[in-house]
C-alpha cells in the first residue's frame, strides 16, 4: 500500500465540514469528518429511524446497493448513500482513519469533482499514527 505518510496510518487533525445538496434526494446535506485513533478505519455515523446514531463501516461488507450510487448499510435499514466520491477522495489523500457523521443519509455531491473534496481536506495537516499501515492481499 503506497501512502503519503511513509507507511503510517493517518487521520485528519481537525473536524472538516462539507455542506451541499444530495444529488439524489435534492435535499440539503452535510457531513462532519472527525479525526479518530489508529486502527479505527473509515466509518459512517448515521441516525437510524429510532434517533440513535449507528456506525456503518466503510467496507465491502457494508455495501447495500450500487444502483446509481454506492449505498452502505447496517443490514437493519440504516443507510449512507452517495459515498463513492468522498471515499475516493479519502483514499486518494491517504486518510486511513476517519469518522464521517451524516446529518441525513446522503453525502453532499458538491460539484462531484475531486478538488471540491480535496481542498477542505488539505487545509488540515495529517495526524500520523505510530502504527504502520496494513496491506491486505486478496
Amino acid at each position: 500500500m503506497k501512502t503519503f505518510s511513509g507507511g503510517r496510518q493517518t487521520t485528519i487533525n481537525k473536524d472538516v465540514v462539507l455542506s451541499g445538496i444530495g444529488v439524489h434526494s435534492a435535499s440539503p446535506a452535510s457531513v462532519i469528518l472527525h479525526p479518530v485513533e489508529a486502527n479505527t478505519g473509515r466509518n459512517f455515523v448515521v441516525k437510524n429511524g429510532r434517533g440513535r446514531m449507528v456506525r456503518i463501516p466503510a467496507n465491502l461488507r457494508s455495501v447495500a446497493n450500487v444502483t446509481l450510487c454506492t449505498i452502505l448499510g447496517d443490514g437493519k435499514g440504516t443507510m449512507a448513500a452517495t459515498v463513492e466520491h468522498l471515499m475516493s477522495a479519502l483514499n486518494g489523500m491517504g486518510v486511513d482513519n476517519v469518522e464521517i457523521e451524516l446529518d441525513g443519509n446522503e453525502v453532499p455531491i458538491l460539484d462531484g469533482s475531486p478538488p471540491n473534496l480535496w481542498t477542505p481536506l488539505t487545509k488540515w495537516a495529517y495526524a500520523l499514527s505510530k502504527r504502520r499501515a496494513v496491506s491486505l492481499k486478496c
